[in-house]
């Protein structure tokens, strides 16, 4: 097994790239986009094959409302901050991993191009107002600041929050290794989680899709990047949306946990989708995708240290299968494919809706060595459709 070693890199600058076709339709006529990203949510097939859990009645109700599921999708990329500065890019970040020493550590190039997304500058470009609502920081990402958005609701669910500088020197350092076993295993992660920090997460989850749902009445055009932790730990709903103590959250296995709280999520997001759809003076672009599927059994163990390129076949394709579902008004569906990744949606959305002429990307998904090295890239492509 390669040992990778620990070294500086001198911070990059991304200037992204807009899109400067011009719109075929005047601002108020152009569609509010809701891009909701539900973080850590399994795929249909992860939670049959690994879950045994049927979640088909969810994906039901989407198709009912008009959305495509994709129903072979998997991540482009398999943790957080690779995978949003992929999709809010519409590019691959094979560039980063190309001119960066895949010994290097420092995530930074990463937030930058989450900041400063290609995305949302084209949006604001063509008139829409950039609105984001989620967690404070993905870790180092003070989206709370984020220069671009019109509007921000960040909360922090987390006393141990870093700057990017901060959660830098921190992966350099010895702590990592040593910490990373008790706070990412999940016999130890509930009594890691406070009182305070879950019932934190419990309030602001349930407040925070409640202000969402209200952003439908504010005129357009406008852009809602919501990023939801419904599905991601700590898990403090309950099936019937009651709070969850950490004292019972640790009688549970991880999968009751998870799937207990997926199943009042999946009712949560069933009603934000009526109201938009109900509410909406326009008809609405929806986009619900998972960044990220959680985490398998033995990384949840080592974590850190796990080496995915010694994971199975079936451990890759749970972390790597996602949620993705379009609802596109308008336009016919054959544009979409059951193996659609998130790098094309919005090509195909500026395709569909302002004029451009992007090409698809091909669908490729890429495994990460270990977490700490974030251009450490393999391809994972043919052994997640074995």
């Amino acid at each position: 097994k390669t040992q990778l070693n620990r070294v500086q890199m001198p911070v990059r600058l991304f200037n992204p790239p807009i899109v400067q076709q011009p719109s075929t339709k005047a601002p108020h006529d152009l569609p509010d986009i809701y891009y909701i990203i539900l973080d850590r949510y399994a795929s249909n097939e992860t939670l049959l094959n690994y879950y045994d859990f049927d979640n088909s009645g969810f994906t039901t109700f989407l198709k009912s409302k008009g959305f495509y599921v994709a129903q072979k999708s998997f991540a482009n990329y398999p943790f957080t901050s690779p995978s949003l500065a992929s999709s809010l890019n519409m590019n691959y970040i094979d560039d980063l991993a190309s001119q960066i020493d895949p010994e290097v550590r420092d995530s930074t190039p990463l937030y930058e191009r989450i900041q400063d997304n290609a995305v949302a500058l084209t949006l604001k470009a063509k008139g829409y107002k950039f609105l984001y609502y989620g967690p404070q920081t993905l870790p180092g990402v003070p989206m709370d600041s984020n220069k671009h958005a019109d509007y921000v609701y960040a909360y922090s669910e987390n006393a141990f929050s870093l700057s990017a500088f901060d959660f830098f020197c921190w992966g350099q350092s010895v702590v990592p290794p040593i910490i990373s076993r008790l706070w990412n295993n999940e016999k130890f992660a509930a009594p890691g989680r406070n009182s305070l920090v879950r019932r934190t997460k419990y309030a602001m989850q349930l407040d925070e899709i409640e202000k969402v749902s209200t952003t439908v009445r504010l005129k357009g055009p406008k852009f809602i990047f919501f990023h939801s932790l419904l599905t991601h730990p700590p898990n403090v709903l309950d099936i019937d949306g009651t709070y969850v103590p950490e004292a019972i959250a640790r009688k549970r296995s991880p999968k009751e946990n998870y799937l207990r709280q997926l199943q009042f999520s999946n009712y949560l997001i069933q009603q934000l989708i009526e109201t938009i759809l109900e509410d909406s003076l326009n008809p609405p672009i929806i986009v619900l995708q998972s960044d990220e599927g959680p985490y398998p059994q033995r990384f949840r163990e080592h974590n850190l240290s796990f080496d995915w390129r010694e994971a199975t076949a079936d451990e890759m394709k749970e972390k790597m299968g996602i949620l993705n579902a379009y609802y596109f008004p308008g336009v016919s569906q054959n544009m979409f494919y059951p193996t659609i990744t998130p790098v094309n949606t919005f090509r195909i959305i500026f395709n569909k809706y302002l004029g451009t002429q992007l090409p698809l990307l091909p669908d490729k998904n890429f495994g990460q060595i270990q977490f700490y090295f974030p251009y450490a890239f393999f391809d994972a492509t043919n052994l997640l459709h074995e």
